[in-house]
């Protein structure tokens, strides 16, 4: 395995941004009139949600790819 497969390895454990909104909505459980009635409100906190998320997984990716480093390392892959 090379060095550009173990990267590519590492990203697929982030998910689309879509399905990181999706994650963030639900998560939130936001009701229609709470959003009209606090629109600005109700956006940064999405957006805080997502970002949150993101890290989450960004988190796991980078911890991901330092373990598939170091195992290649060993066996002299790379």
């Amino acid at each position: 395995m090379r060095s550009k497969d173990i990267l590519e390895k590492a990203k697929s454990e982030i998910p689309s941004v879509d399905e990181i909104l999706e994650q963030a909505w639900n998560e939130l459980n936001f009701d229609k009139d709470f959003v009209e009635r606090n629109f600005g409100s109700a956006l940064i906190r999405f957006e805080g949600k997502a970002n949150e998320i993101y890290m989450i997984y960004e988190r796991k990716s980078l911890e991901k790819l330092a373990k598939y480093w170091i195992e290649f390392q060993e066996l002299g892959k790379l």
